[in-house]
């Protein structure tokens, strides 16, 4: 079974927790583990103003906000709640998590640690077979709409990589010449955008595609490279980069507003100040490339990305004690900057690593780079 990218990509807002007057959100994320292998992961996120900002950025906590807001006013000290997600609402449960709370009647002496845990897991999986399911329905009445000649209904704008899908999965409705096991479809008209051939099975090519007008040409190959194709080592092409304005579209989707994005000159991989990168890797785990920043850019678009002051960011970059939140922030970011990449025609489909600090002198040399300059600092889409 495959599930659509922007679930695997999607953190998904599953419990409400008090503990001693503090809150935290946990949100359920899959990861693969293996080719078509995934496992629940749940994350937490501490803070009123934080927890806040997160609801508003996800699509399945937009009409959760008014009421956590609600939830989170003035709750007691010595108070511990638990909320979890039903129906579009926060439902007490009394489940609070790994906090010690006394034995009821309706309790299980016997319960542990481990019995809590995968009691978590299981309500995160059912969220996302719930949220696979609705996606999954939409295919079938767009599949459905297309053999009846009826209007296909407009399905979801994409959202950065969240519009993306894994290479093993169908597109949203019927590909030209899908044939049905008992009958024959009347073939579709050309220009149907919503069924027209996508990247999910992209076809091998021998060279890279040439870049559009005003992007960078690819480097010529290195010495290395040359090498492997005299052994017979058949080298993979090199991604094509995404245009400027992909880019910023993409950022505007995701913080609300784009960052002035402008191309610059290309700057040694050396001279980056505290670098950090999320590698990009195909759907066999091969790296193909880096989205690389220096330690200003992560920063300060982390920061942006969760509404926090920009004098709270600058004193983070001065003091060099990066907040977990701005760089797990910026983290997203990169995920979502996999959707230009995906939605560039040709390309394998990739994904983005966690956001790491990045040893420059072990990258490999890039075949094709994006320079962009951004909040001061440098952003590099590097293609290997």
């Amino acid at each position: 079974m495959s599930l659509s990218s922007d679930v695997l990509s999607r953190a998904t807002p599953t419990r409400l927790i008090c503990r001693s007057g503090r809150w935290m959100l946990e949100l359920t994320r899959l990861e693969a583990v293996d080719r078509d292998v995934y496992q629940p992961r749940l994350t937490r996120l501490e803070g009123t103003d934080s927890i806040l900002a997160a609801l508003r950025r996800s699509e399945d906590g937009q009409q959760l906000v008014s009421s956590a807001a609600q939830l989170m006013r003035g709750p007691r000290i010595d108070e511990d709640r638990a909320f979890e997600v039903s129906d579009g609402d926060w439902v007490p449960t009394g489940d609070h998590g790994d906090a010690p709370r006394p034995a009821t009647h309706h309790a299980d002496p016997n319960a542990n640690d481990d019995t809590l845990r995968a009691v978590a897991e299981l309500r995160a999986e059912l969220a996302v077979l719930r949220a696979s399911h609705a996606r999954l329905r939409e295919r079938v009445i767009a599949l459905e709409a297309a053999q009846n000649g009826l209007p296909v209904a407009a399905l979801r704008a994409p959202r950065g990589s969240r519009a993306q899908r894994r290479r093993s999965e169908p597109p949203p409705g019927a590909a030209p010449g899908f044939t049905e096991p008992e009958r024959k479809p009347e073939p579709l008209p050309a220009g149907n955008v919503a069924f027209d051939a996508t990247q999910a099975s992209p076809p091998l090519q021998a060279a890279a595609p040439a870049p559009p007008a005003g992007e960078p040409a690819a480097a010529p190959p290195t010495f290395e490279e040359l090498a492997k194709s005299l052994a017979g080592e058949q080298q993979l092409p090199a991604l094509t980069l995404p245009s400027v304005p992909s880019v910023s579209e993409c950022l505007a989707t995701l913080m609300g507003s784009a960052p002035d994005l402008q191309r610059s000159p290309e700057k040694p991989f050396d001279a980056l100040d505290r670098p950090h990168g999320c590698k990009l890797l195909d759907d066999e785990g091969r790296e193909r490339g880096i989205i690389l920043m220096d330690l200003r850019a992560a920063v300060l678009l982390g920061a942006a990305l969760l509404a926090l002051p920009r004098d709270e960011a600058l004193r983070q970059l001065t003091e060099n004690d990066p907040s977990e939140d701005a760089l797990l922030a910026m983290s997203e970011i990169c995920n979502n900057l996999t959707g230009p990449v995906n939605g560039t025609k040709g390309n394998a489909h990739v994904r983005s690593t966690a956001l790491a600090g990045v040893d420059v002198g072990a990258l490999p040399r890039p075949r094709a780079r994006l320079d962009l300059a951004v909040e001061g600092g440098v952003l590099i889409v590097a293609m290997y």
